[in-house]
């Protein structure tokens, strides 16, 4: 999902590879509160904090789509 990416990057304001660890491209706890916050009012999901400070842009892209997903089911 290109528009993670670009959140990510918007926030971190560097360019995050899809593979990029957040911490390791300046990522801390303030971005990913506003990553998180941004994701909610975007997609209309929540996504872990913790998970956050652990993704690439990548695997943040899987958490928003698999919450999508599930929010579509319930």
């Amino acid at each position: 999902m290109a528009e993670i990416r670009a959140l990510v990057n918007e926030v971190l304001g560097t360019d995050v590879p899809g593979d990029g660890s957040f911490i390791g491209h300046g990522g801390d706890s303030f971005h990913a509160v506003v990553i998180v916050a941004r994701i909610e009012e975007r997609w209309g999901v929540e996504v872990d904090f913790l998970a956050v400070l652990d993704s690439t842009p990548d695997t943040l892209a899987t958490a928003v789509n698999t919450a999508r997903g599930a929010r579509v089911r319930d």
